[in-house]
């Protein structure tokens, strides 16, 4: 990440193993960046939004086995 570039594309794939009995229902995702050292968070530029330090993706709805 030290040498992206604005306009870069980053594209990554994370399996979740979400536990058995995980009641149905929405969940929040948030993606943030930190510096393994110091565990401190990356900012991020949003257009129009200032600067935040993790963005919300769309919840992840889990349902029941029965779905």
């Amino acid at each position: 990440p030290n040498h992206w570039q604005a306009g870069d594309v980053i594209v990554q794939v994370h399996r979740l193993a979400l536990p058995g009995d995980l009641a149905p229902g929405v969940y929040p995702l948030e993606l943030g960046w930190y510096e393994q050292d110091s565990g401190a968070r990356w900012a991020v530029e949003l257009p129009g939004d200032g600067t935040v330090d993790r963005l919300l993706l769309a919840p992840l709805k889990v349902g029941s086995k029965d779905e």
